[in-house]
């Protein structure tokens, strides 16, 4: 800058390169700069000279006490003061911080303030290399306290609220293998609503009770099954919904992990349809099976097998009605076509076997001898009256 000899000697500042004791009154040595009381130290440099002492400011209180003093260039200091805590790290998670309100100055500050001693009184914020990982964030009254970040030593990370040295309100836990919690934390534990979704995929969003899934909440696994309801002590149970990759679904009662119900309904993508009980993920009890056919089964059941005395209605008009077991006609039972002819006989693992009678409608009885062809399908085809001879 060219001498201005309308300006007092005592506007002149030239620091003496004996008292220089940084690098940046090394910088300022030969550079002719003026103050004034109105516009504040370095006011009247240049751009190229400012943003040249900008560079070679290199700690923060050098920055702080230059933007305490500068009036007019105070905003563009404060853009070359937060690039520098960039370029140091500083600021790696501000975009979280600044989400819970956290400014870029007060995560300087954080940075800053450095506590070595465990038994100090901490308050505000700081950060301390804790032995089980180094903590950044808020404290008070000596403990964790607020807002703040923890890395642990097996490198998973948590964001979030503290209370009293303990996870508590919300917060984020990341796993070095990218297992991930987002939500709810009561005294170190998972405690309200969250999710958290596994590395191998798995993910549950729902509410939470010391670490356990515990009320209503939603879990989908990798392989794409899905379970919506009620959970109690980390197990389904309760009222829910199940439907697998598949599309088939389940509506009912839970327990202990396990469809239990007397009266749940299963549903399949083809159109098939049960109605009735289910006992430790099996098809029991009572329950009405309508297939996408028409043919319905009404009657008991056993281990998801056609299983005790029951009712079969074939979408052609025949009905049967006996005994069941091992999911086939076995046992004694009564036959009716449609025309309304019946027989009267027994059945063994599907057909007709030993002596039986056909009585037909107009009263005619004709007793039978059958060795009918096992597992006989009479939803396929209507069943013969006579045996062959």
């Amino acid at each position: 800058m060219p001498s201005n000899q309308s300006l007092s000697d005592s506007s002149v500042a030239r620091p003496s390169p004996f008292e220089s004791k940084n690098a940046l009154q090394s910088f300022l040595y030969d550079k002719f700069v003026v103050s004034t009381d109105s516009e504040g130290f370095f006011a009247v440099l240049t751009n190229d000279i400012r943003r040249e002492i900008w560079q070679h400011m290199q700690d923060d209180k050098t920055f702080a006490r230059a933007s305490r003093v500068n009036k007019r260039w105070r905003v563009e200091m404060e853009v070359a003061w937060k690039e520098s805590c960039r370029k140091r790290n500083f600021l790696e998670d501000e975009a979280w911080w600044n989400e819970h309100g956290k400014s870029w100055n007060w995560i300087v500050k954080m940075k800053l303030t450095l506590y070595t001693d465990p038994q100090s009184i901490k308050d505000g914020p700081g950060s301390m290399d804790e032995p089980n990982g180094p903590y950044e964030g808020e404290w008070k009254d000596g403990k964790k306290d607020g807002l703040g970040k923890k890395i642990f030593k097996d490198k998973s990370i948590y964001y979030g609220q503290w209370k009293d040295n303990m996870k508590h309100g919300q917060g984020v836990y990341i796993w070095e293998d990218k297992t991930k919690y987002i939500g709810g934390w009561k005294m170190d534990k998972y405690h309200g609503y969250g999710t958290k979704t596994w590395s191998d995929g798995d993910q549950y969003s729902g509410h939470w009770n010391e670490d356990k899934k515990h009320g209503h909440g939603v879990y989908t696994w990798s392989n794409g099954d899905k379970y919506d309801g009620e959970w109690f002590d980390d197990k389904q149970h309760g009222k829910g919904v199940f439907v697998w990759a598949t599309g088939v679904k389940y509506v009912g009662e839970f327990r202990d992990n396990m469809r239990n119900d007397a009266n749940a309904t299963l549903t399949w993508p083809n159109g098939d349809r049960y109605e009735g009980g289910f006992k430790e993920n099996l098809i029991e009890g009572e329950g009405k099976y309508r297939h996408s056919s028409g043919d319905t089964y009404i009657g008991q059941w056993k281990a998801s097998q056609r299983h005790g005395v029951a009712k079969y209605l074939y979408q052609y008009g025949g009905k049967f009605e006996g005994h069941f077991a091992d999911d086939e006609r076995n046992g004694t039972g009564v036959f009716q076509w449609p025309d309304g002819d019946r027989f009267e006989g027994v059945w063994k693992n599907g057909g007709r076997y030993g002596h039986g009678r056909l009585i037909c409608k107009n009263g005619k009885v004709h007793r039978q001898e059958w060795n009918e062809k096992h597992h006989a399908n009479y939803a396929e085809s209507i069943p013969k009256k006579y045996p062959d001879c």
